[in-house]
């Protein structure tokens, strides 16, 4: 049998206690999740693959570009922090210029820089 005062406590009132917990993780989620992630990326066709600054850091062509990094510009995947996974993009970018493959890669928005923050080979031409 409900309370004469049960009604003020029920779910979805403004008075529980549930539902002030809720705004609170609410809020707390959305000031948590301010700082947007946003990047350019491009399906591209590998055109020129350049090992000289090896294995510090892995510069490459593609035949499409982005906004900020258009086709036919210098990428630059990795830094002298990450010579592993240097070797590693520089043997996907081999692999996808020798196959044709197309790589989909991504850079920070606005990075005149044009360094790559991911990059994936893709199957088939």
């Amino acid at each position: 049998m409900l309370k004469k005062n049960a009604a003020v406590n029920a779910p979805g009132s403004s008075k529980g206690l549930g539902t002030k917990i809720g705004w609170v993780i609410l809020c707390m989620a959305g000031l948590g999740s301010s700082t947007a992630w946003s990047y350019e990326q491009a399906l591209a066709h590998v055109t020129t693959v350049q090992s000289s600054y090896m294995p510090n850091v892995v510069a490459f062509r593609v035949d499409a570009g982005t906004a900020s990094c258009p086709a036919g510009v210098w990428l630059l995947s990795g830094s002298a922090a990450t010579t592993d996974n240097n070797k590693a993009a520089y043997s996907l970018l081999l692999a996808a210029i020798n196959s044709g493959n197309l790589i989909e890669y991504g850079i920070n928005a606005g990075d005149t820089s044009c360094t790559v923050m991911f990059l994936y080979e893709l199957n088939g031409p």
